[in-house]
């Protein structure tokens, strides 16, 4: 009995942790403008709005690639008869959902109650959750809710599970096949037996493979993104610009708890070493993002599981004081990076999130909007934080919690 009542205020914890997420995402929507491409719904929203209308099959080369999301927000579609108004009703959702199974990932590793509510703040004001209620009609939200939920279940779930969560994720996007490389890799260190292995990750792997034929039929079939493309992207690092701006999101895409989770490097290494499979998993993904293009931070959604994680690992241990000072920090380096009340519009959209558009060219105004000093003073205030927290934040000795 005691068991179960435990277990049971602790998903009372991760459910309130949840509830302050949506909150704050409807803040977030309330208060950071609409985009006004496409009456509402965007670039790519247009064609998942018109999958929603008309069918998965009425998608592009890459819309056909990531139709779950699009499938589930269907019955409120039906309903509201509106795609963006769906997608914003879903998007509270998935914007819960997540952070609940980010709160629940935080435990697993370590965090207590206050960690718990600042890295799920900060994350929740990061421009992960911005772009999504700026931009309601995108399927990213929800994507890594369903990726972390079945890294969850990979953990600590049963294999039938992880196997139907691993199936949903390869369907809700494309990269999604990096869960297989963790789960693969997480079972041949813990020697799980090659049956139940295949068992698990198989299905999820022919579904991925499955897809990408059905999507190679569509309309423009040879403009679907292929290891020559990725390879033909690799000059765009010739360019300073590129590279500062694949280092500043990668280092600040989840505010200031990225920020302090990169300044601790040997916390990181001692946990990666020990649990090899988030190297699987982050690497990968990290890689093709840096030949991916202009949209490179969006790509590093699906890394807001590994940072809940690393963030947990390395600071559950400090003694409650450190804890509170780091917890003002990230929300102070958050609301510096992430600037979650700004108003946005669709040149705003191009000149903070997706810079190096303006640098290609590739914008839809007469005159591009101004990069500088703005983007001076990110990279300089970045750059100081990163170096003081890099000094002063003393390196955990104390022994990780296992996996």
């Amino acid at each position: 009995m005691a068991g179960l009542r435990a277990v049971a205020i602790s998903l009372k914890s991760h459910i309130v942790v949840a509830f302050v997420a949506v909150v704050l995402f409807g803040i977030l929507h309330s208060t950071g403008g609409r985009i006004s491409a496409g009456n509402g719904e965007g670039w790519d929203g247009q064609d998942y709005s018109r999958m929603l209308r008309e069918g998965w099959l009425r998608g592009t080369v890459h819309t056909r690639l990531r139709p779950l999301i699009v499938w589930a927000n269907t019955p409120v579609f039906i309903a509201t008869r509106s795609p963006v108004l769906s997608f914003v009703i879903m998007n509270l959702v998935y914007a819960g959902l997540l952070a609940g199974v980010l709160s629940m990932l935080l435990q697993r590793y370590g965090a207590g109650t206050f960690l718990r509510v600042i890295a799920v703040v900060c994350i929740a004001f990061s421009n992960h959750f911005r772009l999504q209620a700026f931009y309601p009609v995108l399927i990213d939200l929800g994507a890594c809710a369903v990726i972390a939920v079945a890294l969850l279940l990979i953990l600590d779930g049963p294999r039938w599970a992880a196997a139907l969560a691993c199936a949903a994720a390869m369907l809700a996007r494309e990269y999604s096949v990096i869960l297989l490389f963790f789960g693969v890799h997480r079972d041949w260190r813990n020697h799980v037996p090659r049956r139940a292995t295949i068992a698990t990750y198989v299905p999820a792997a022919i579904l991925w493979i499955a897809v990408r034929i059905v999507a190679s039929r569509a309309p423009n079939a040879e403009d679907v993104t292929s290891l020559h493309v990725l390879l033909e992207n690799r000059y765009l690092w010739a360019d300073p610009l590129f590279a500062a701006l694949f280092v500043y999101f990668l280092v600040a895409h989840a505010g200031g708890v990225s920020l302090l989770v990169a300044s601790q490097p040997r916390c990181c290494v001692r946990f990666l070493t020990r649990e090899p499979e988030w190297v699987s998993y982050t690497v990968p993904l990290i890689v093709v993002t840096a030949f991916g293009g202009a949209d490179m931070w969006r790509y590093f959604t699906p890394l807001l599981p590994v940072v809940a994680v690393l963030f947990a690992q390395c600071f559950a241990d400090r003694s409650r004081g450190e804890q509170y000072v780091l917890g003002v920090s990230a929300l102070a380096l958050t609301l510096w990076t992430q600037a979650p009340f700004k108003r946005m519009d669709v040149m705003s959209y191009f000149a903070d999130w997706f810079p190096y558009y303006i640098r290609q060219g590739l914008y839809p105004f007469s005159s591009p909007p101004p990069l500088w000093p703005d983007w001076g003073w990110r990279f300089l205030v970045v750059a100081v934080a990163f170096f003081v927290l890099l000094a002063f934040v003393r390196a955990d000795d104390s022994p990780a919690h296992a996996g």
